[in-house]
């Protein structure tokens, strides 16, 4: 690899690791939607199924974080290849508290 080579792929790692870091840290937690995105989380939240529906039981998403035993998740719903709504749920660390982020 020549020396100009080397130097530009530097270069190029480096922007690409400053410009992710950019995207995941604008996104969190605190971010406010509109009352349409709201409602589309809370449906989400709210009104989870099973891949075979017996009746019309339906699931939190909280219900089913406990009954699989995940302490955290951090969910981001994509339309039209954009980031319509991210979320973070439960605690990343349990034993600090720390809860989970949409960067987590």
């Amino acid at each position: 690899m020549t020396k100009h080579t080397k130097a530009f792929t530097l270069l190029f790692l480096s922007l690409f690791f400053c410009i992710q870091t950019n995207i995941l840290l604008g996104q969190n937690n605190n971010t406010t939607y509109s009352k349409e995105v709201q409602a589309k989380i809370k449906q989400f939240e709210n009104n989870l199924g099973l891949w075979v529906q017996i009746g019309n039981q339906q699931f939190t998403l909280a219900d089913r974080m406990k009954s699989n035993h995940i302490n955290g998740v951090s969910i981001a719903l994509i339309k039209d290849y954009k980031i319509e709504w991210a979320k973070g749920y439960g605690w990343a660390d349990s034993a600090e508290q720390r809860p989970v982020t949409t960067s987590t």
